[in-house]
């Protein structure tokens, strides 16, 4: 997250929601009502405009959006049903919340930005392969370049011979003879 939000602003800004815009669904008024009522969990409650790959997303739509009315997902699981959502997030009060609004006017209402997170993924390298690892694996790789050349030569000075391309075949076998001493 970029910013840190106090649970003040939080709830500010879900009165001033819950005043200007009508829910598709209004048993989630009840767990607005639930958050502005306990402070340790509105401190655990972010607002973002993507879905959080994290145990809970809640996402909220007001009828004039075109989406889902609600959903409430936790692990791999999601629950359409607000009062069930509801009792879940009453007694699991450790975890983070992050809500997703969908109503008209959001990316332009200042209210929604001052409370809006922006989310980054954590991004997990990968331990890079030890040098050894690498050495060995480039040598290989030069191994199997040389054998490969090896046999286009082979052919090729076979073919020198057939023809009696003396220059060509002195040409190729010093190559060959190059690569050869390298391996």
């Amino acid at each position: 997250m970029s910013k840190w939000v106090p649970a003040s602003e939080k709830r500010k800004f879900i009165r001033w929601f819950l005043n200007h815009y009508r829910l598709k669904k209004i048993e989630v008024k009840k767990l607005f009502d639930f958050l502005l009522s306990h402070d340790q969990i509105l401190e655990r409650v972010h607002f973002t405009d993507k879905i959080h790959p994290s145990n809970r997303t809640i996402i909220i739509s007001t009828v004039c959006s075109e989406t889902v009315p609600f959903e409430y997902r936790r692990n791999s699981k999601t629950i359409t049903n607000a009062e069930e959502a509801f009792q879940d997030l009453k007694y699991s009060t450790k975890e983070r919340i992050y809500i997703v609004l969908h109503f008209r006017g959001k990316m332009f209402s200042h209210q929604y930005s001052s409370v809006r997170e922006q989310f980054k993924p954590e991004i997990r390298e990968e331990p890079a392969a030890p040098i050894l690892f690498q050495i060995l694996a480039e040598i290989y790789l030069d191994q199997q370049v040389a054998e490969h050349r090896l046999a286009e030569l082979d052919k090729e000075i076979d073919r020198c011979l057939e023809m009696g391309d003396k220059g060509l075949f002195l040409k190729l076998t010093e190559e060959r003879n190059r690569i050869k001493g390298q391996t």
